[in-house]
């Protein structure tokens, strides 16, 4: 057998883990994520920036966050923020972290509506808006900033502050 084809049939039995090493593109990982948001409710809305780099003692990954209407009750005040933990299988599948996953770690502390996510260093932030007294149920004003902290019972907000 000549040296190109040894060196031929040596690169196509390697291409394959090779290629799994790679990083999924967002689109299949935002997929994997509304698949599994749309199994706990309706009204599945995730804003692209909402995925930032997430790592722990089990591994690397994204934590994402969307919104959901949790059981489908209705209305237009009844979506709440849930953060999922996607982690990267085996050749570059995303799957969803079920343990850390779930709405019912998130804790319903976070404002009413979080619009962004973001990490700084080793610091993950959001940024939402909070009921005021006078805000209609649908409009919530008040707008706040905090660091988002995994406690031992799910997702909480901390260090909240209002920006003026």
């Amino acid at each position: 057998m000549s040296t190109l084809v040894r060196a031929f049939l040596a690169a196509a039995f390697l291409l394959p883990p090779c290629a799994g090493a790679a990083e999924p593109a967002q689109e299949k990982i935002t997929h994997v994520v509304e698949m599994f948001g749309s199994s706990l409710g309706c009204n599945f809305h995730m804003p692209q920036q909402n995925m930032v780099p997430w790592k722990d003692k089990n591994g690397a990954g994204y934590l994402v966050l969307f919104l959901i209407d949790y059981g489908c009750s209705g209305g237009n005040t009844m979506d709440r923020p849930v953060l999922a933990v996607v982690r990267i299988g085996a050749y570059s599948t995303p799957y969803i972290d079920h343990w850390l996953s779930t709405p019912d770690r998130t804790s319903d502390d976070f404002p009413a509506i979080v619009e962004r996510i973001t990490k700084i260093g080793d610091t993950i932030q959001y940024s939402g808006r909070r009921l005021r007294p006078s805000d209609s149920l649908c409009c919530a004003s008040q707008r706040v900033q905090g660091t988002v902290t995994l406690a031992t019972h799910g997702w909480e907000p901390r260090a909240e502050n209002v920006i003026p």
